[in-house]
């Protein structure tokens, strides 16, 4: 191992939103002026039946007017179908970075932390408005003079207090405890990328089947390096068990860094034999 911390090598997290997003909008373009060309072609091909134009059977011009109207609805067709890749890639690179928080993401930490302590504080807040609503001390204005110091709406205190079609007042029973799973899960998600972050990177090298390799980190991505082409099986391995994709201007085989990525990075260090460099 190296003794760069992980969180060194995320490098620009923003950059490769926007290079995504870009990239997927370039692509949706790119379809949308394709099906444009297509729509052209179909009505090139149509143009003959323009005017309610017939096709005349038995005629020496059936066979070419078929073929045009054939040529005309697989255009058409096409036209379609790439319209519809077109608007699929234009959703995707609306959706880019509103995923939720990515492993990757040097700030992931933070972001992760927020969001735990509005959990935390949700939860805090359901209970104590369910146990003013439930008060037998407390008048129907007291209450909502309470929760409203807890920022709850008018509206939603009239909601509440009304109770559910079983006549439960305040939060269900299952708000709470779905609240409270969220909270289980970004505490041990949490965890495991306060650990990923905080330790040390990858930095290690070797020989494999007669190939020197290299396995580092960088951009948010393990990489790994060989001086040659590996086997087709080897690359298979890299593909389906080690979930490693080619990345040509990388030059290398590489892998969004996340926990799990983590683990499957290592048991790949152990079939390359590799030795760690200190």
């Amino acid at each position: 191992m190296g003794n760069n911390k992980r969180v060194d090598n995320l490098g620009d997290y923003a950059g490769r939103v926007d290079e995504k997003r870009c990239n997927l909008q370039d692509r949706a373009q790119k379809l949308s002026e394709a099906s444009d060309h297509q729509v052209e072609r179909s009505n090139e091909a149509s143009a003959r039946f323009h005017g309610g134009q017939p096709i005349l059977v038995g005629h020496h011009s059936e066979k070419s007017a078929r073929a045009a109207q054939k040529r005309s609805h697989s255009a058409m067709d096409n036209a379609v179908k790439l319209s519809n890749k077109a608007d699929h890639y234009a959703m995707k690179a609306a959706s880019v970075g509103s995923g939720g928080i990515a492993s990757d993401d040097p700030e992931a930490i933070n972001k992760l932390q927020l969001k735990l302590d509005k959990l935390v504080a949700k939860q805090d807040r359901m209970k104590k408005v369910n146990a003013i609503l439930r008060s037998k001390k407390l008048s129907r204005e007291e209450k909502y003079q309470k929760v409203k110091e807890l920022g709850l709406s008018k509206v939603l205190f009239e909601e509440l207090l009304n109770g559910d079609y079983v006549g439960r007042v305040g939060y269900a029973p299952f708000e709470l405890t779905s609240n409270n799973a969220k909270i289980k899960a970004a505490r041990e998600r949490l965890k495991a990328l306060t650990e990923l972050h905080g330790s040390e990177s990858i930095e290690a090298s070797g020989d494999y089947d007669g190939m020197a390799w290299k396995m580092n980190e960088s951009d948010g991505r393990f990489q790994l390096e060989f001086d040659d082409k590996p086997t087709k099986e080897m690359c298979q391995r890299l593909k389906r068990e080690f979930g490693m994709n080619w990345s040509p201007p990388r030059a290398a085989w590489v892998r969004k860094i996340t926990p799990n990525a983590l683990a499957v990075m290592r048991r790949l260090l152990t079939v390359l034999n590799a030795e760690i460099e200190s």
